[in-house]
């Protein structure tokens, strides 16, 4: 199983390619199971999660940074609406 899933790599240069193009052989492959270690590449390039995170202009780390100061202004609207 792993060996097919390594030639059908190399065959589509998964390493290059953003996109993962669906076909009946990638169908009977995915039933009979990606393995581990190449699991998130397979996903990410078959339902073009890969793509859409290569056109996107933020990165995971400013949305995370950004996102880290939410929970304080939250928490400081919660104590405002308590102590009334």
């Amino acid at each position: 199983m792993y060996r097919s899933w390594m030639t059908a790599i190399c065959a589509c240069r998964l390493q290059i390619e953003s996109r993962l193009p669906h076909s009946e052989k990638l169908r009977q492959m995915v039933y009979q199971g990606v393995p581990h270690s190449i699991r998130s590449q397979i996903w990410m390039r078959t339902t073009g999660a890969l793509e859409k995170k290569l056109k996107s202009e933020m990165s995971y780390k400013v949305i995370v940074k950004t996102s880290s100061n939410d929970h304080l202004m939250t928490s400081k609207q919660i104590e405002k609406v308590c102590n009334c």
